[in-house]
């Protein structure tokens, strides 16, 4: 017999055989509760037992004890909503959240009862970018210009996992700059990127400008100061397959008309660096 009890709850269990009133009997009794864990520990809220998961994060999803018992009383697991779940039974299973937002319910089915848990899936909503350190382009010099720096990257909102998902920044349509020589180049790029199924709580993310010859500065008479922004979108890849934006980025890359040059990225700038040989 499985029962679903409150929390500090005590039964008295008395057995009835009718038409004896003497025999001997033994009861064996235990309780099993329904309790889960996060995979990854998230940055803003370490609570591995938290409700609110982040798409593609992962729960394992228990009972403690385990509940060892052969068909029927097998615990048989299912999922409504936007997530899914293996194995299918066993004293546990693996929530798995869809790529997209939404809501999901685990429910495990023993015999004649069943217990659930319910979960908010969230989707990212934003970044924040802090300074990690300056990498530099070569041997110091005169003849060339660049910068190159690393900055930390962490995913919004941080009281969920994003470790499951691919994202990627797009940039697009094209951006033509002209340097103070008259000469023109081109930005276009869609470069993806994630956390790889790691645990990671920030990604470390490269802005950086190669070399070029430092003539690119000179307008004819003198060497001029030179700055070109990017403005573009991280995106996430969604349940559907389609690319969702979920964030508007901004980087510039300053150059002083003596050849140095830094990154800035949402508003984070890194060191001056340069110019190089």
């Amino acid at each position: 017999m499985y029962q679903v009890l409150g929390d500090n709850i005590d039964i008295d269990v008395t057995p009835q055989v009718s038409g004896i009133d003497f025999y001997s009997f033994y009861l064996g009794m235990s309780r099993h509760t329904l309790l889960h864990q996060t995979i990854c520990t998230a940055l803003g809220d370490t609570n591995s037992a938290r409700s609110t998961i982040g798409i593609g994060e992962q729960v394992a999803v228990y009972l403690d004890p385990p509940l060892g018992m052969t068909f029927p009383e097998t615990p048989f697991w299912y999922v409504l909503g936007d997530a899914t779940n293996s194995p299918d039974t066993g004293s546990s299973t693996l929530l798995t959240a869809n790529l997209s937002p939404g809501s999901a319910m685990v429910k495990v089915v023993v015999r004649d009862v069943t217990l659930s848990t319910s979960f908010g899936i969230v989707a990212p909503s934003g970044i924040s970018v802090s300074f990690k350190n300056d990498l530099g382009l070569g041997t110091p010099g005169a003849n060339q210009i660049g910068a190159s720096t690393m900055y930390w990257v962490y995913i919004l909102p941080t009281n969920v996992s994003f470790s499951q998902v691919e994202m990627r920044e797009n940039i697009s349509p094209a951006v033509t700059n002209t340097w103070p020589n008259g000469s023109k180049f081109y930005t276009l790029t869609t470069y993806s990127w994630g956390l790889g199924g790691e645990c990671s709580q920030a990604i470390p993310d490269t802005i950086a400008e190669l070399l070029h010859p430092i003539g690119k500065l000179y307008d004819g008479t003198n060497y001029q100061s030179f700055s070109y922004t990017l403005n573009y979108h991280n995106e996430y890849f969604a349940q559907n397959g389609s690319w969702i934006p979920f964030v508007s980025v901004q980087t510039t890359t300053e150059y002083h008309s003596d050849g140095a040059c830094r990154e800035i990225y949402q508003g984070v700038p890194g060191g001056w660096q340069g110019p190089w040989q």
